[in-house]
């Protein structure tokens, strides 16, 4: 006789369909970053450091911390001939002047898709534009590193139509994005600029490609899914925007690091379970979650 009670959940019969995302892992600027950074150890016997962390993801950094690549916040304890490598996301213009000038050797881990944004903004301004609107984040790495591309006092960084009503723009007005961004929330601020008289917009499409695929994979399979589990760093802002996007079509959609998060109430009465990562996320980390998944439901 069974001595499972009423009042009990039911079992589970049958493990999820795991539904693993095409797109997981690092993401080309992420994968360059890392190995120029493992590269620089494998050179210099000396410690390692990166201005921020390299990347937005926890673990990795602390094992890149064991190898002896340490993320700092300032140089100005660094001594000439120093390693100091550029994060990920880039870094300010004048804070990368200062840099050369201290005589630090500078190993420059700026994605490149973030690199030609930035080059795109000091173009914009040579050619006339009297304001440049930067679709992002204010306070994200990436975008306080953009803005230093532009004139001072003529670069504004907007996140929607809204932000856009207070600007006095006129002339030539100059579009780009932090290349995390959602091309939705891009488009609907370009259509508002269109429909504004006395200006002209030219926009430069910044948006990583691979970040546009991730973002569609995820909500295609967040549609498919009964829960979805979008793995990555807190600090993450492009896993921050997967798991936006996927909860706005699927409730029991979880922004989860590491596997050690995953819980049973996560899976109870899942069929289909999707997997997607952000850019920063080592496919080991989601390897190791895809385990716990199925350990778990075994024991629902």
């Amino acid at each position: 006789m069974s001595n499972r009670r009423r009042s009990d959940p039911p079992r589970q019969a049958t493990a999820p369909c795991l539904k693993c995302s095409k797109y997981v892992g690092f993401c080309f600027g992420v994968q360059r970053a890392i190995k120029l950074a493992r590269e620089a150890a494998g050179r210099h016997s000396a410690a390692i450091r990166t201005l921020g962390p390299i990347i937005h993801n926890p673990q990795v950094i602390a094992e890149l911390r064991r190898e002896g690549i340490r993320a700092v916040n300032r140089f100005t304890n660094l001594k000439p001939g120093e390693v100091l490598i550029i994060r990920s996301h880039g870094i300010p213009r004048p804070v990368e002047d200062r840099m050369h000038a201290r005589g630090l050797l500078v190993i420059d881990a700026t994605c490149p898709f973030v690199k030609k944004a930035q080059n795109l903004v000091g173009q914009l301004a040579r050619e006339g534009c009297g304001s440049i609107l930067i679709v992002g984040e204010p306070h994200h790495p990436e975008v306080e590193g953009l803005i230093s591309y532009g004139p001072p006092g003529q670069v504004h960084v907007v996140q929607s139509v809204g932000d856009l009503k207070p600007l006095k723009l006129a002339g030539q007005v100059g579009l780009v994005a932090q290349t995390t961004q959602s091309p939705a929330a891009c488009r609907r601020i370009l259509a508002s600029l269109r429909r504004r008289k006395g200006i002209t917009v030219r926009v430069h499409d910044t948006i990583c490609r691979e970040t546009n695929r991730r973002q569609a994979d995820a909500v295609r399979l967040a549609r498919q899914s009964d829960a979805i589990l979008v793995v990555g760093g807190k600090n993450s802002a492009n896993t921050a925007r997967l798991h936006s996007r996927c909860q706005a079509v699927n409730p029991r959609a979880y922004h989860i690091e590491q596997a050690d998060e995953l819980t049973p109430e996560m899976l109870r009465g899942v069929g289909t379970l999707g997997l997607v990562s952000g850019a920063s996320t080592p496919a080991s980390i989601v390897r190791e979650i895809a385990r716990k998944a199925e350990v778990l439901c075994a024991g629902l």
